[in-house]
């Protein structure tokens, strides 16, 4: 199994298109679709800031998510071995505060709730987007 983490903050201004369209305020607590937490992550990871946090990162990964993805695949009676990601919004001290998955595969959807319960290492800012990829082989 492979995975590769990409990081990202989402724009003021992504937050506000794609929330003022459903008639809220763009308010950090809002929830932003899968699309617009890829579009943060990537944009993040392109900063040097970001380059720096996907180094802590991968660090984390190979210390928790390895037993996390484990732990849903034997949880499984028939695990599904799709690849899939996983965006997750931290607050400033690591905590997640929103989680999306797709495809959501009965093991991806695991694994985001197992990531939901996750102490990060503290990103840049608060409201920092996260993107897990994981490609699974059987």
């Amino acid at each position: 199994m492979r995975m590769r983490i990409v990081t990202g903050l989402l724009p003021s201004s992504l937050a506000f298109l794609g929330i003022a369209a459903a008639g809220s305020s763009p308010d950090q607590s809002q929830t932003v679709t899968f699309a617009e937490a890829v579009r943060a992550a990537d944009a993040n990871s392109a900063t040097p800031e970001g380059k720096r946090y996907d180094g802590q990162l991968a660090q984390f990964a190979s210390e928790h998510e390895g037993a996390a993805m484990g732990a849903c695949v034997e949880a499984s009676k028939v695990p599904d071995m799709s690849s899939f990601q996983v965006v997750l919004r931290l607050t400033a001290k690591g905590k997640v505060n929103q989680a999306l998955v797709k495809p959501e595969t009965n093991v991806g959807v695991c694994f985001r709730d197992k990531m939901k319960t996750e102490a990060f290492p503290a990103p840049p800012k608060a409201d920092y987007w996260i993107r897990i990829d994981m490609q699974l082989r059987p």
